[in-house]
């Protein structure tokens, strides 16, 4: 039998971390080359190299926190009957709702909302807010999840979506009032009364110059676009970063 290697101990950790906080023992959890996903109870997390680099933990951490989170504090059924069927304004219902179960699940818990934030970074990176150089490249649903985020838990957008950001954030904040996500952050059902209300209140005035705001009218296969061109960079960095692990020894 080979001896347990420190990779194991530390994904056997992270499995029972994920047991824990999902409160269901039944979740199984594996390491991926692949994008991180979450299907049921099976939960599959960026592999780290076997010397356990800081950062690469840090990312592995942040999206097993993530997916046990979803499973203790999300509704999928729920969320399912209330959510629109415009895609875009799926999208932003999507995103306000994960802001509300991370900010639920991290709530007290300054290492888990460390965690979130590593694994926010990395989808950051092939999210086009980070790229954008107009109000109408900048994606509504990655800006309302980072306002609704900021405003649940205090913390800023990371660096790298901040410009992005700037340009939309004023004229989200005139048109909806956040802050009163908070008061139906334990409570799924009064939380998405809310998010309709905010999709609404977007809806019914038209900014100049975002061309996403209009949401009920925007065409699908824009948002088709956009996943599929940010699942295609997510899966190259991370088959980038996993190349360089393996092949930093042999060059050094």
């Amino acid at each position: 039998m080979a001896a347990e290697t420190p990779l194991d101990r530390f994904k056997a950790v992270l499995g029972g971390t994920a047991r824990a906080l999902s409160d269901e023992p039944e979740v199984e959890l594996a390491f991926t080359a692949d994008a991180p996903a979450q299907s049921g109870h099976h939960i599959k997390v960026p592999m780290p190299a076997r010397t356990l680099p800081a950062d690469q933990v840090a990312e592995a951490r942040g999206f097993a926190d993530q997916f046990a989170l979803r499973l203790k504090h999300h509704d999928p059924a729920l969320h399912g009957r209330a959510a629109p069927t415009e895609a875009v304004a799926r999208a932003v219902f999507d995103a306000v709702e994960n802001a509300r179960v991370e900010a639920l699940g991290s709530r007290g818990y300054t290492g888990i909302a460390d965690n979130l934030a590593t694994a926010l970074d990395v989808r950051l990176r092939a999210d086009p807010i980070t790229r954008a150089r107009g109000r109408d490249e900048v994606p509504l649903s990655t800006a309302l999840g980072l306002l609704v985020r900021e405003a649940l838990t205090g913390r800023a957008a990371p660096a790298a979506a901040a410009s992005g950001l700037a340009m939309v954030r004023d004229w989200i904040e005139e048109k909806t009032d956040l802050s009163a996500l908070a008061l139906a952050l334990d409570d799924q059902r009064a939380f998405q009364g809310l998010t309709r209300k905010l999709l609404e209140d977007l809806q019914s005035a038209s900014g100049p110059g975002i061309r996403v705001v209009r949401a009920f009218v925007r065409e699908a296969y824009e948002t088709e676009r956009f996943t599929q061109a940010n699942k295609e960079i997510t899966q190259l960095s991370l088959n980038i970063g996993r190349l360089f692990v393996v092949m930093f020894p042999l060059i050094t």
